[in-house]
């Protein structure tokens, strides 16, 4: 068996990464690709940066992850030989068929490791520090998946009236960037009998409710504004039939990591009764389970109060104490 190796940061993992690894695999039998943690160079956990990898490389890829390996880059031999040992100890032995570069120290890992240095011209003008400096501009360059790692996802919760689908839009418009709308609202209106959905149909809302928000992630700036989530679905299940289905179940729980802030918009909105809600009562009920379901499952979250410019000027603070470049 032919086994190759590349390695990088991988800050971001790029289309010219895998126009490298895509040419690698033309030529062996299973490609090791080697990723550096590099703190100092991006925030996004290695793990994450792993699963990039993992997922757009399903077969024939083994990813290893380069845990306090040195972030010294040069050419000098004292740079040259920590990197061959700390590359030695990871491989513990294993014997590699040839080295997939695009860089200088393509020859000296190569030599070091006994195998075939493969330099390939870079085909693909775009570079990982360019696409740090502005992931919006040039996120042609990256897969979709690749892409919403860079995306702040904040996801706006709680009963009907609270202002939700308000503070969604207005701050969409105001970081120009997307928001995801509320789509079992949407589905609501065009399907329900007598008020009622069926647990089916609330297992379509929680799927197309991701999909969208995938739809919208990828033309985002930045920030990504969401209008609900699977949790409001859960509730509705749970409010209707007292019980949850397994799949919507399973839906849940694995949204639950989507969002990167989670924010309980209050109701103390007066409530506008329109013909599609059940009354304030509703309301009151609705917002208890969802507190409640937020405190059992220790997700933290965030309550915003007042009217619409208080609660814009909070939203304020949030989105600074993330630190979005």
């Amino acid at each position: 068996m032919k086994i190759g190796l590349t390695l990088g940061k991988y800050a971001p993992f790029h289309k010219g990464h895998q126009d490298l690894i895509n040419n690698a695999l033309h030529e062996v039998d299973k490609l090791i690709v080697v990723i550096y943690d590099s703190p100092s160079v991006i925030n996004i956990p290695l793990p994450e940066r792993s699963d990039w990898i993992r997922k757009l490389y399903p077969k024939k890829v083994e990813v290893i992850e380069a845990w306090g390996a040195s972030e010294e880059v040069g050419d000098t031999e004292k740079i040259k030989n920590e990197h061959e040992k700390y590359l030695g100890k990871l491989l513990n032995g294993r014997k590699i068929h040839a080295f997939y570069n695009c860089e200088f120290y393509g020859e000296h890992i190569s030599k070091y490791l006994r195998c075939i240095n493969r330099y390939f011209e870079k085909q693909i003008d775009i570079s990982a520090t360019k696409i740090r400096s502005n992931p919006f501009l040039y996120r042609n360059f990256l897969e979709p998946y690749v892409y919403q790692s860079f995306i702040k996802k904040i996801v706006f919760l709680g009963g009907p009236s609270t202002g939700k689908s308000t503070i969604s839009e207005l701050l969409a418009r105001k970081y120009k960037t997307n928001f995801a709308i509320e789509y079992g609202r949407e589905y609501w209106f065009k399907k329900q009998k007598n008020h009622r959905l069926s647990m089916n149909d609330l297992e379509t809302i929680a799927n197309k409710h991701i999909e969208n928000e995938d739809k919208e992630v990828s033309s985002s700036n930045k920030l990504l504004f969401v209008d609900t989530s699977p949790l409001t679905t859960y509730i509705y299940a749970k409010y209707y039939f007292g019980y949850v289905s397994k799949k919507l179940e399973k839906l849940f729980i694995r949204s639950i990591n989507r969002y990167d802030k989670y924010i309980l918009c209050n109701n103390d909105f007066p409530f506008e009764d329109t013909w599609d809600r059940s009354g304030p009562n509703s309301r009151e009920l609705l917002q208890r389970m969802t507190k409640e379901e937020l405190r059992y499952r220790k997700i933290e979250y965030i309550v915003i109060s007042g009217s619409i410019e208080q609660r814009l000027r909070q939203m304020k603070k949030i989105i600074s104490a993330l630190d979005v470049k």
